[in-house]
């Protein structure tokens, strides 16, 4: 007699999206989804893009998430406006 016992399946780990291209509601919603709260946000004139599109990231596509992960990211804004949001 042969007898297996599954564990179940093996537990996904979260990883980083790419975010550089996306509008920041976006970006936020899919870091919120994978359970990223820890979102630090710079912004930075930038009359080519959009404003509110994700120009960097500091973590690697692919890194895995913890529950310690905090994600930096530099926004663009128009070349008029004064303060941040």
């Amino acid at each position: 007699i042969r007898l297996t016992v599954s564990l179940g399946e093996m537990p996904s780990q979260k990883t980083i999206p790419q975010l550089v291209g996306k509008s920041l509601s976006a970006a936020r919603k899919q870091l919120g989804l994978l359970g990223v709260k820890r979102i630090e946000v710079t912004y930075e004139e930038n009359e080519k893009l959009l404003p509110k599109t994700v120009m960097k990231q500091n973590l690697p596509v692919g890194e895995v998430i913890t529950d310690r992960t905090e994600i930096e990211l530099q926004v663009s804004k128009d070349v008029e406006q004064n303060k941040e949001e």
